[in-house]
């Protein structure tokens, strides 16, 4: 049914659970699991920062977006996923993971709700939202426990 799961991850509380809920699934259905950091360069450099600053912290980025997808396929893997890949997307974070699903023809995207807190949500909005509203395959939003 689920052959190609595709988890979107920026290293939250919300991210983890939806890791824990994507490897029960791809057991269960020995499907492949995609694993996929987005960073944001566009944001940064609209900053009114030096150039040496911003570039440092877009770098700074792309080492935490490495980190995190490493961290998440050796979960997965310790989890006996098999077949698990990643990759590292820049853009608008829900058009690269509804254009890398559309892409890569996965099945279902399985992702957390809660990556961005507070007054970050409310001025850029969820993008698991935004996925759920574009995405033309099914989208599963796991809630961080408690939350």
């Amino acid at each position: 049914m689920f052959k190609r799961i595709l988890l979107p991850t920026d290293g939250s509380q919300g991210a983890s659970e939806a890791l824990n809920c994507a490897t029960a699934i791809a057991r269960k259905f020995d499907s492949e699991l995609e694993v996929v950091f987005v960073t944001e360069p566009h944001l940064m450099l609209t900053a009114p920062y030096s150039e040496s600053i911003l570039m440092d912290a877009l770098q700074a980025t792309r080492e935490e977006g490495e980190n995190v997808l490493a961290q998440a396929t050796e979960t997965a893997r310790q989890s006996g996923i098999d077949q698990v890949k990643s990759a590292m997307l820049e853009g608008h974070p829900a058009e690269e993971i509804v254009r890398y699903a559309r892409e890569h023809q996965m099945d279902i995207i399985i992702m957390g709700t809660h990556g961005r807190r507070g007054i970050n949500r409310m001025l850029l909005g969820s993008i698991a939202e935004e996925v759920v509203r574009t995405a033309s395959m099914p989208v599963m939003t796991v809630r961080v426990s408690g939350g």
